[in-house]
């Protein structure tokens, strides 16, 4: 197991680290996070402990283009099938995408699982020879219990609106 320490630069991302758990959590990796998005170093060392472990199969998340060339490499270095844990098929961030990587990647890939319908279809209309499985994206039951509704207009300081309330946070996504 190789989980990220870092998927973003100090520059892009000084706050508090992803991988700390979340209270209440019941996450533990055995070994600790090494694994540096920006750091192909990290990525080689990583190579080395998956095939020096005797493992059988590589499964590596892949939800931006970045992730792309990590996935080929550790195809290349560890001499075994690779699987993509495919979030998204395309980056969110059209500069991000980087198709001829992705199909780097995909070409090289033993198999694909996706989390939603519509990604499975992305991916089987451009790869159909590609073994590929659609599941779901899990349900986080691990968060704590939320505000009463009333409790929440409180804190927002809008108690007193009687109309329906919408908090937006980012894009979504027509597929979501």
């Amino acid at each position: 197991l190789c989980p990220f320490r870092r998927l973003y630069p100090r520059l892009l991302f000084s706050g508090r680290s992803f991988a700390e758990p979340l209270p209440g959590a019941d996450i533990s990796f055995p070994g600790q996070a090494t694994l540096e998005l920006f750091r192909p170093l990290s990525w080689l060392r990583c190579a080395r402990d998956i095939r020096s472990d005797g493992h059988d199969v590589v499964v590596v998340s892949f939800w931006s283009g970045l992730l792309a060339p990590l996935s080929v490499l550790m195809a290349v270095m560890t001499g075994l099938p690779v699987v993509i844990l495919m979030h998204n098929y395309r980056s969110h961030e059209r500069l991000l995408d980087l198709p001829l990587l992705k199909r780097l990647m995909l070409e090289r890939a033993a198999g694909v699982v996706t989390l939603s319908g519509y990604v499975h279809r992305q991916v089987a209309s451009d790869y159909p020879g590609l073994r590929s499985r659609r599941l779901f994206h899990p349900v986080y039951e691990s968060q704590p219990a939320g505000l009463t509704a009333l409790a929440a207009r409180k804190r927002l300081g809008i108690e007193r609106h009687d109309g329906p309330v919408l908090l937006f946070f980012g894009y979504v996504r027509h597929y979501k």
